[in-house]
């Protein structure tokens, strides 16, 4: 049991440090291409809202009623649980 766990344990790492690498490896090349073709590269963009995001897609605001009202958020509710 303890050898296929330390077997399992070592590939993992394997795997993870090889991901990391390559990641690293992504970075760099796109910044020697952005910097051979003299460009900046854009700021990533703002993760946007789950109702600006439904706003976007649908061309219509979730948060605001049928009435022209806007819902607002009040509180929580506790998870269910079943018995």
């Amino acid at each position: 049991m303890t050898s296929e766990h330390s077997v399992s344990s070592s590939i993992d790492s394997r795997i993870r440090s090889y991901l990391s690498a390559s990641l690293r490896a992504g970075r760099e090349t796109a910044r020697i291409v952005f910097d051979l073709l003299n460009q900046k590269q854009r700021a990533k963009p703002s993760r946007l809202s789950w109702a600006m995001l439904l706003n976007r897609t649908f061309g219509k605001n979730p948060l605001i009623r049928r009435d022209g009202s806007v819902l607002r958020r009040v509180g929580r509710l506790e998870p269910f649980t079943a018995v």
